[in-house]
């Protein structure tokens, strides 16, 4: 197996931060290296073996020293990762174009903060990226149901529906029928995309007339709560979805409500980031696309609008990671 480094440098370092990266690097047998200058940090990259794979955490106020930094073409396999405080659009923006930034990830440290670091870490380690599985904690029951056309689409939307919005005590004001309709209508977005965008055959199809899939085409459907996590996922068989097009579709200004009666991705990415919290994309090139999209309820509908976002790309092809 290739050597993993990790190596952190942030603009504002927070200690809480590094220290629980570099925790959990070295409980996953990587070595972390913290730079606490850019001249360290470059040293540091400059002696890194061309067949090593290097993550990077920083944050956005190091963007333009980033992009400088990618410039220089390493050898070996560099991925970033920056912590944000801003709106991830305008940081979408920003590293558009840097292609070793592949995830954005809100500074909100809540109570599941250290098991994002943990998954993401481990799967950078492993390159073992598919499953839903991964980010609810054990025991879990994940529900799984292929969809091959349109009547099957409808039901796994209302499932989901139904199992939210009947958490709320009936005699009481809550936000659960809010969440369930936000998160039905992530569901839906994500099907729609898997199944009208990533299929060639249906590209210019008209999304609101009813589909039937081959056994080629079909799309699966996951989801589940571990009692804090509530995560949806849809994957396609074609894995054709790449870094750039999510940070171009996310870093899109306009709000989702202000671009209604519009059919796309990119729309469809919009609206999943602005009623989700983590945005998930694992990709097997050529092979197989999984969108993921995470939630925690709270109890007051203003503090779920407050938590942090994050969006996190991963891809994977037989040869190497990319």
């Amino acid at each position: 197996m290739k050597k993993s480094l990790i190596l952190t440098h942030f603009f504002e370092p927070e200690w809480a931060i590094v220290n629980k990266i570099n925790t959990i690097a070295k409980s996953s047998s990587i070595t972390p290296i913290h730079c606490p200058t850019t001249e360290i940090l470059e040293e540091t990259l400059s002696k890194i073996q061309s067949d090593s794979r290097v993550l990077f955490f920083s944050d956005e106020g190091l963007i333009s020293y980033v992009q400088s930094l990618c410039k220089n073409n390493y050898e070996f396999h560099f991925e970033i990762a920056l912590f944000i405080d801003t709106k991830i659009e305008s940081v979408a923006n920003s590293v558009s174009e840097i292609e070793q930034v592949k995830y954005l990830i809100g500074k909100d440290q809540n109570e599941s903060f250290g098991r994002d670091l943990a998954i993401l870490i481990k799967k950078f380690k492993n390159s073992d990226i598919l499953d839903l599985e991964k980010y609810l904690s054990f025991g879990a029951d994940v529900h799984r149901t292929k969809i091959y056309n349109s009547k099957q689409k409808h039901d796994s939307v209302a499932e989901i529906f139904d199992f939210i919005s009947g958490w709320g005590d009936p005699g009481y004001s809550h936000p659960y029928d809010d969440y369930a309709r936000k998160v039905s209508e992530v569901t839906d977005e994500l099907i729609l995309n898997a199944i009208f965008n990533a299929n060639p055959r249906l590209k210019s199809a008209d999304r609101s007339l009813e589909f039937i899939l081959s056994e080629a085409e079909c799309v699966d459907v996951a989801w589940g709560f571990d009692g804090e996590v509530f995560g949806v996922s849809v994957k396609d068989y074609f894995g054709k979805f790449n870094r750039e097009t999510v940070m171009q579709y996310i870093s899109a200004q306009r709000h989702f409500d202000d671009v209604t009666g519009n059919s796309s991705a990119g729309l469809g990415l919009k609206l999943i980031l602005e009623r989700t919290h983590n945005l998930i994309t694992n990709v097997e090139v050529e092979r197989t696309t999984e969108v993921l999209a995470l939630v925690r309820f709270d109890a007051r509908n203003r503090k779920f609008e407050k938590r942090k976002k994050s969006v996190y790309y991963f891809s994977v092809n037989t040869k190497k990671i990319s």
